[in-house]
Formats: structure tokens, sequence, C-alpha cells
């Protein structure tokens, strides 16, 4: 499967309001290579591919959990706030 970011998009009958809030990063780093999740080129656009990279501190290599209706979480880029996504190959 690869991986890639999209905007989440809410279809609702009700208007929603956004909230910026302060959002608690982290990366992630593969214990075998030391490296880290980072949104390629730390590009803003759907579909953006997500590569193992040295950790160097930049927003694309962070990430936050936010809340789903359903008891799930999003995996939210910090540079983009864009959710992460599965593709099906």
């Amino acid at each position: 499967m690869l991986c890639g970011v999209r905007s989440v998009v809410a279809a609702a009958s009700f208007a929603m309001t956004m909230i910026a809030l302060p959002m608690i990063t982290f990366a992630l780093v593969a214990v075998h290579s030391a490296k880290c999740l980072e949104i390629a080129d730390a590009s803003v656009h759907n579909g953006a591919p997500l590569v193992q990279a040295t950790p160097n501190g930049h927003t694309s290599q962070r990430f936050a959990l936010w809340p789903a209706e359903d008891g799930s979480f999003f995996l939210l880029a910090a540079h983009s706030g864009q959710a992460l996504t599965l593709r099906a190959s």
C-alpha cells in the first residue's frame, strides 16, 4: 500500500466552525534505521508521498492525533494539517 496525505472534508447538513487549537506533535521514528516518517519535500498537496528521512526537526516530520467521531484517530501532518490516508495498491 502507498501512503499519502489529503485534506479531510466532512459532509454534513450543519455548519462547522474551525477552531485553531495547539496540537501536541510527535515524530514517528523507525527503531531499525533511526529515520523518521516525513512528507516528501514538505508538500502540502493531496497525494504527497511519505518517506523515511534523517530527523531534522522540520514540521513535515511531525504529526498529531486528532479524534474522529467513530472513536478512531486521524494522523495529521503538523506542517499542513492534512490527514494521512492509505491508498489501495
